[in-house]
């Protein structure tokens, strides 16, 4: 079995949005608002994040060589 760098920036991904869906959730639960505003900011920079390197690994995949 082959594991390449493409293959290791998926996991990574599915690992953000799977840590930005428990946040989303902690924030819904979160009473103080000035908890939920940061939290929802980080959620979305982590999101954010999540996708531009799936959208890279994608790259890397299609234009990649072998």
């Amino acid at each position: 079995m082959d594991i390449t760098v493409v293959d290791d920036m998926f996991a990574i991904c599915s690992l953000l949005f799977l840590f930005c869906t428990y946040l989303i959730f902690f924030a819904i639960l979160v009473k103080p608002i000035r908890l939920v505003i940061k939290l929802s900011k980080f959620v979305d920079t982590l999101f954010l994040f999540g996708m531009t390197t799936m959208t890279l690994a994608a790259f890397l995949m299609v234009y990649t060589v072998w």
